[in-house]
């Protein structure tokens, strides 16, 4: 029950900020965008790009239009990716820092030993081809030219959230995009006061200073990835393990 009131309060949330002026204005390229009554409003396009369907744009794009417009005429996929490209990058950020927000100060979230664990990974995307995405992310050229991007994210395991994200040039260093997920969280540090407790794989340096310690980042070579000193887990587990329980 307290999960359903929660997402009951994200979704009423997110739909007085997808109609708020603010949000929208925030949101556009430009201010004379989303203005004239379309087949889709500002709305409907973020809450179709947050669905995440799983068919052909065509056959999703019919069938949410005819229920968000109440029967009217379709949108051609053509239409929806200009009226995409309408759209900052940043309003999805501010979408995903909001939900964040909202769960940490209303849910009653887990935590290890006190702390709240999260994972930094990244991953190489395949993003689709085109001159203006090839110049920006960069090609692999062993993958027969094909455009790739760096993805990497700072992830609440034991809760299921995503903290922070970051898409970056392929050929971007991972350990750049983890110094920027720590120094988010010591940017933004939970309300209540609780640690954070961050763990990476074995392709990452122990050398990161852990940021999110709230300054309390131990010198370089230290310790594991936990920022904990050598030796001292309170789980006995050797240094540079991946997981916790």
């Amino acid at each position: 029950m307290a999960k359903m009131y929660l997402l009951l309060k994200v979704l009423e949330n997110l739909c007085r900020m997808f109609t708020s002026d603010t949000f929208i204005n925030q949101a556009r390229k430009k201010p004379t965008q989303f203005t004239r009554r379309r087949k889709l409003s500002f709305a409907g396009y973020m809450w179709y790009l947050l669905s995440n369907t799983k068919r052909s744009l065509t056959t999703g794009l019919h069938a949410f239009v005819n229920e968000f417009n109440e029967g009217r005429d379709t949108l051609s996929k053509q239409a929806f990716s200009q009226g995409r490209q309408k759209i900052r990058p940043e309003a999805f950020r501010m979408v995903m820092d909001t939900v964040s927000n909202m769960f940490y100060t209303e849910a009653e979230y887990k935590t290890w030993n006190g702390m709240r664990l999260t994972a930094v990974d990244g991953s190489k995307l395949n993003i689709p081809t085109s001159d203006e995405l090839a110049e920006y992310f960069g090609v692999q050229e062993s993958s027969g030219e094909q455009v790739q991007a760096l993805s990497s994210s700072l992830y609440d395991v034991l809760n299921g959230i995503t903290i922070d994200a970051a898409i970056a040039p392929f050929n971007t260093n991972e350990r750049d995009l983890a110094s920027q997920h720590l120094k988010y969280l010591k940017e933004h540090p939970l309300e209540d006061g609780t640690q954070e407790l961050v763990i990476f794989d074995r392709g990452y340096p122990s050398g990161i200073r852990s940021g999110s310690r709230r300054g309390r980042g131990r010198e370089p070579g230290t310790g594991p990835s936990c920022g904990r000193p050598r030796g001292s887990c309170p789980a006995g587990r050797p240094c540079g393990s991946r997981s916790f329980q």
